[in-house]
């Protein structure tokens, strides 16, 4: 069925198809595309195995090219994971981290000059001594917040207060806007790694080095390429699972999309990642098991649909890899370009048309009978007048406060996500990030929950971590899965995003506060939990080589 052939013999178009419907083959099912690239290997291998013909002038070269020695180490069958691990946890540190090279945790290191605190926290000083040098990526965070929440200063300076119209742009849209685009130099790191990655040919290798643990459990590395795609954005990895023939495998991909974290919920773990129940639990490691447990997790629920499922089949998977090679700056730098261009206008139209609506539904509501703003001049603890706004009556908290019993299950304990007062605007926020991601960390913003006010414990911060990795993400990617699926399945995917999200951040946080009550009691489940797993992937893996045996 090549477009070409089709053109030039149409009338020969219905005897293939009526050949191709009782037509199947043992191992390659009906992949004819496969199919025909393996008896044309079949056929070289067979008759020109021997025969080779050396060119005039040239000696023969038996030795090693540069990158087939780099792919001994690269791509080795024990060594290849490990260090495609360590990688990304090195990405990671020098994006997140607040103590490089865990300066403070192994060697004690302590700044205690106040210049040199400004220096790496961007103004930061507050009487206490900083506990290790910050990664690059934390230190241009600091600097660029500094930068941001000055011009918000500086603006409301120049505004009247108490005044609806301040409110909007100060408490509202250039709040929500800071929140987001804080963290700009970190994302951008984050990418520029990622970016080089891919430029020098190492991120094919993970394709090839995932397909042997994707492979047994149903899913081969071409299922991989569009879920790598995935840690940019969504959408185009969804529409990428079209060069996937199995529709069972394609579904199967979309599904576990979400595991993979795209760069709009680079936020959401930065901002985690700086709250207090990291700092015994550094933030580098925290946004690495973000990343790395959400492919361990992919791994794992396809491990579970395979286990429930009769079909065997796994697509072939033949790829070229690349030579290494130096990156280029013009591809890493447009690549990088391109994220920047996209954050920038996600944040002028989405982003900011989300923030106005959030400014609106917690600044106005009923207080003492009547409807209107909810911004007063009460004074303070000192007597000093100040204005306040009575977010607690507003038309958004009683909406976020009915829904937080749906999702109370996932975090009601001390420190838990939908836990006391607060709850309601955790709740609200994972909502708004069906619009876009980023609007999750502007939301919180506007709601008061920021690095200093967040109190959520390490339990309490996983479960909100999990359940907006899995979840179901933002209406464009909807819309790109209701391209690519139909009916029943595409519901089912939405279905799937829901369960999978609510029901693993509700054991994530429960087994994280048992945890916290009986170490013992946690490491008992975690071990049951992953014997489960171990047997389910025993059984699949049986499986799997009785198929090959059979075919």
């Amino acid at each position: 069925m090549d477009e070409l052939e089709v053109k030039m013999h149409p009338e020969a178009v219905e005897t293939v198809n009526k050949f191709k419907a009782t037509f199947k083959n043992d191992t390659f099912g009906s992949d004819f595309e496969a199919l025909i690239a393996d008896n044309r290997y079949e056929h070289i291998a067979k008759n020109y195995a021997t025969a080779f013909e050396r060119a005039s002038g040239l000696e023969r070269k038996d030795t090693l090219t540069k990158s087939d020695k780099i792919d001994k180490v690269m791509t080795h069958r024990i060594w290849a994971l490990p260090l495609f691990v360590a990688i990304m946890f090195f990405i990671f540190h020098v994006t997140f981290s607040e103590d490089v090279l865990f300066l403070n945790r192994i060697f004690g290191l302590e700044i205690t000059h106040e210049g040199w605190i400004n220096y790496f926290t961007g103004m930061g000083y507050e009487g206490e001594p900083l506990g290790g040098i910050p990664s690059i990526g934390v230190w241009l965070q600091s600097w660029f917040g500094w930068l941001t929440g000055s011009l918000i200063d500086w603006v409301g300076s120049w505004m009247p207060a108490g005044q609806w119209y301040t409110s909007l742009v100060c408490d509202g849209i250039l709040t929500g806007l800071d929140a987001v685009l804080s963290f700009v130099p970190q994302i951008m790191i984050l990418f520029l790694c990622i970016a080089i990655l891919e430029d020098s040919g190492y991120m094919a290798r993970v394709a090839f080095i995932l397909d042997r643990a994707f492979r047994k459990f149903g899913l081969s590395g071409k299922a991989f390429i569009p879920m790598l795609t995935g840690f940019g954005c969504s959408v185009p990895a969804i529409m990428a699972t079209r060069t996937l023939e199995d529709e069972r495998e394609k579904n199967r991909t979309i599904r576990l999309m979400t595991c993979f974290s795209c760069g709009a919920k680079a936020p959401i773990w930065a901002l985690l990642a700086g709250i207090g129940a990291m700092a015994g639990f550094a933030g580098d490691i925290f946004v690495f098991t973000i990343y790395v447990g959400g492919i361990a997790c992919a791994i794992i629920f396809a491990l579970f649909m395979k286990l429930f499922s009769k079909d065997q089949y796994v697509s072939p998977f033949i790829m070229e890899l690349p030579a290494y090679h130096l990156p280029q700056p013009r591809n890493v730098g447009a690549h990088l370009w391109e994220k920047f261009k996209h954050y920038l206008i996600k944040a002028g139209t989405i982003i900011a048309a989300c923030t106005i609506v959030i400014w609106f539904l917690k600044s106005f509501g009923w207080e003492e009978g009547k409807f209107g703003l909810l911004l007063f001049e009460e004074a303070n603890a000192e007597g000093e007048m100040e204005w306040v706004l009575h977010i607690d009556n507003s038309i958004l908290a009683y909406l976020g406060k009915g829904l937080r019993y749906f999702f109370y299950p996932l975090g009601p304990l001390a420190g838990g996500w939908t836990n006391n007062t607060d709850g309601w605007k955790y709740v609200v926020s994972t909502l708004t990030g069906l619009i876009a991601k980023e609007d999750v960390v502007a939301t919180m913003a506007e709601l008061g929950l920021e690095e200093g006010t967040i109190g959520l414990s390490l339990a309490g911060a996983y479960s909100f971590a999990v359940y907006n990795l899995f979840t179901i993400p933002c209406f464009a990617a909807i819309g790109a899965t209701h391209g690519e699926q139909k009916g029943k399945e595409f519901w089912l995917t939405l279905l799937w995003w829901f369960a999978m999200s609510y029901g693993f951040a509700m054991l994530v946080y429960w087994v994280g506060a048992l945890y916290e009550v009986a170490w013992w009691g946690g490491l008992l489940v975690t071990l049951a939990l992953a014997g489960a797993v171990t047997g389910a992937g025993i059984v699949v893996s049986r499986r799997h080589k009785l198929a090959l045996a059979n075919n």
